[in-house]
């Protein structure tokens, strides 16, 4: 978050006042307190238009990060990339995507048969672009107020065009006409097929 916020782009994230790493390796950062819903408790309510302009602020918002091209897939300042689905599962920085998409296999599948590891391998790419991105873009880490976004929690990493989707797309915490109305595009983008 201290990154984001000495950099010129306009990424709205809390003001840091302190982080500590405890020897157990939990993560303590102290930030301003903000006033506001987080996006998630606020969706149910909210109009067609405005749920139409929360995707258009984040689209505004996160557009100068993604521009910026990333050296390695993991945290600022190479910490570790987290993979959002399962946040225990943290690996790397990762030199590459096909680094990232190992890592992202010994995960996802470790009681699978190995034949099936090296299918699922030969059907992944590593030609996709890496570029900064917000860590977690779940709704219960989006704070809004008065039909604007004040604030982002959680981290900016470097990542690929289709994790960030992905992310999206497997939390339990969107609804499906987030994605549907705003993602699906990025997908299909992603994916070459626009």
């Amino acid at each position: 978050m201290s990154f984001v916020a000495k950099s010129t782009y306009s990424v709205p994230v809390p003001k840091v006042f302190r982080a500590d790493i405890f020897g157990d390796g939990t993560t303590v950062i102290e930030t301003e307190y903000i006033s506001g819903k987080t996006l998630q408790e606020s969706w149910p309510a909210l109009s067609v238009e405005e749920k139409a302009s929360f995707a258009q602020q984040m689209n505004a918002i996160l557009e100068p990060l993604r521009s910026l091209e990333g050296r390695y897939i993991g945290g600022v300042e190479e910490g570790p990339a987290v993979d959002m689905r399962r946040e225990t599962e943290q690996g790397g920085p990762f030199s590459s995507e096909a680094d990232f998409n190992k890592f992202l296999r010994q995960n996802a599948v470790s009681r699978t048969p190995k034949i099936y590891h090296s299918m699922l391998a030969g059907l992944m790419s590593n030609t996709h672009r890496i570029f900064f991105t917000h860590g977690d873009l779940s709704p219960r880490n989006i704070l809004v107020r008065a039909g604007r976004i004040v604030r982002f929690f959680r981290s900016i990493f470097t990542h690929i065009d289709w994790h960030e989707y992905a992310d999206i797309i497997f939390t339990d915490s969107y609804p499906g006409d987030v994605m549907t109305d705003h993602f699906l595009g990025r997908l299909d983008s992603a994916l070459g097929n626009s």
